[in-house]
């Protein structure tokens, strides 16, 4: 399929340099991710200790809590309207306010401004929800078609978190909050501008997509190298939900074993820079193909290998904090390559956008929550670096025997199959529309008009979309009506879909 031209320049072709900017300060700023929400505790840890009152409900849980269950809303909008789901206006207002006052709640708070459990909560709620929807609304607009483009864009996004997390800390507390701060005011003012440039072409394209489960309902992906197993949409949601979710157990047992050593430096913080650095080679291939299947069949397995070398060249004492930063920054490679791939879906099929990011914030969300488990105590609590070795040995070596980067390959030529379909129902939509117009005599206007109230549209936007007065689109539209003699909207959507149909048998 000919995939539409991008248009402008830069790391994201559809985003200015304000966009772009924007773009970034969010990823740095937000606290749907660990290093940011890690930056935060430990700038609030001490009022944290003395003022909160709720301990079951704190800024982190709250936060990551509201953020989940907004995924979660959007998901299930988007399994009951498909491709016609979509971050409304009001919404979209609600959420950026929402973020800007849990933001400046936030910085009042570890200023140690305020105090009390409901500035506690609160603060995470308002924060969640705003940060969830802002992500929907960036993921839906970056419109990245190439694989290799979407990973560069994860980088840098990655690039601009990680190396906040690592050199925030340095700069102490206070220029910490200010930079943090700065960056959310321009994340608030680069999303809201962005969103209400683009909200008309945003409407306009989501009228006209297609279903996204015509992708991963239906798509027989058994010709993989004869896995038969994956023929069922079952069998699939098991087999791509199956390892993010083993990688996450893997973090946590990590995470766990970091949580028990002493670092002059946040692991996280070092991991991910190290993540960023490693990964420098995938940004110069050329191809999808190649990249996809190098980076999940050989570069995340080598990462594994290396972290396992490392470890045998540095003193015993060591040796611990050697696997821990690596297994971290085997964690982080494989989080920016899963992103990449849902932000590459995500552009080639505009009702993917929302359930992709929606499932972005659930993992984070996730994420976060389980950032505080332990496994110290109970029968694995000596273990935990024998767990993490054998953890970390099994993910390698799934990535390696499992189809997954073929798999991959399959769903993204399955995405341009149904979009290429669509296209051609669009022609053919377009067409029963002209055969109309020319057989009851409907003028030019009219053809025009007749064109999106097919379509379902309302009045009022083919008003805007014509530059015309809505009282002459109802006018056109009773002429429309009675000279096509119809009474209604069904009646109107009846007669075209009959169209199609006489057209069909006479092929």
């Amino acid at each position: 399929m000919a995939r539409p031209e991008q248009r402008g320049i830069g790391i994201i072709q559809r985003f200015d340099a304000f966009d772009t900017l924007a773009f970034f300060a969010f990823c740095m700023s937000v606290p749907l991710f660990l290093p940011v929400l890690e930056l935060w505790h430990g700038m609030t840890a001490p009022v944290s200790a003395s003022w909160s009152f709720l301990p079951s409900v704190p800024f982190a849980s709250a936060m990551s809590l509201a953020a989940m269950f907004t995924a979660l809303a959007f998901l299930f909008i988007c399994l009951l309207k498909t491709a016609h789901a979509r971050v409304s206006r009001t919404i979209m207002l609600v959420a950026l306010v929402c973020y800007a006052v849990g933001y400046a709640l936030l910085d009042l708070w570890s200023f140690g401004m305020l105090d009390g459990s409901l500035v506690e909560a609160g603060c995470g709620l308002m924060m969640g929800f705003g940060a969830a929807v802002m992500c929907l609304v960036w993921v839906s607009r970056l419109h990245v078609l190439e694989f290799r483009r979407a990973l560069m864009v994860t980088w840098v996004a990655g690039c601009a978190l990680f190396a906040s997390a690592a050199l925030l800390p340095l700069l102490g507390a206070t220029p910490a909050r200010i930079v943090l701060s700065v960056a959310a005011a321009l994340s608030v003012a680069g999303c809201a501008r962005l969103f209400f440039r683009s909200e008309r072409e945003d409407e306009r394209s989501a009228q006209t997509g297609v279903n996204w489960w015509d992708v991963f309902g239906h798509l027989d992906v058994s010709v993989v190298e004869g896995t038969g197993d994956f023929k069922t949409p079952l069998a699939r949601a098991l087999f791509f939900a199956v390892m993010p979710f083993a990688m996450l157990l893997l973090f946590v047992a990590d995470n766990s074993l970091a949580q028990a050593m002493d670092w002059g430096v946040a692991p996280l913080a070092l991991a991910g820079v190290l993540a960023m650095a490693i990964m420098v080679p995938l940004m110069r291939m050329k191809s999808d193909q190649a990249l996809i299947n190098f980076s999940y069949r050989f570069f995340l397995p080598l990462v594994a290998f290396a972290a396992f070398a490392a470890t045998t060249f540095v003193d015993p004492p060591l040796q611990r904090a050697v696997m821990v930063v690596g297994s971290l920054a085997f964690c982080a490679v494989y989080a920016l390559v899963m992103s990449a791939m849902l932000v590459t879906m995500a552009g080639r099929m505009r009702s993917l956008a929302l359930p992709a990011a929606g499932i972005m914030i659930i993992v984070g969300c996730l994420v976060c929550l389980l950032s505080d488990a332990s496994m110290d105590s109970g029968v694995l609590g000596a273990y935990q670096y024998q767990v993490l070795i054998v953890l970390f040995v099994a993910m390698a070596v799934v990535l390696m025997v499992t189809p997954s980067s073929r798999l991959w390959r399959v769903m993204l030529e399955g995405i341009d199959a149904v979009e290429s379909s669509a296209l051609d129902a669009q022609e053919g939509y377009v067409r029963r529309c002209a055969e109309l117009s020319e057989a009851y005599h409907l003028t030019a206007r009219e053809a025009e008009i007749l064109l999106l109230l097919g379509r379902g549209h309302t009045s009022s936007f083919v008003a805007d979309e014509l530059t015309v007065a809505e009282s002459t689109v109802r006018s056109h539209r009773k002429n429309i009506y009675r000279k096509l003699d119809v009474s209604s909207r069904e009646e109107l959507f009846k007669l075209l879909d009959g169209e199609g149909d006489r057209g069909d048998e006479g092929v």
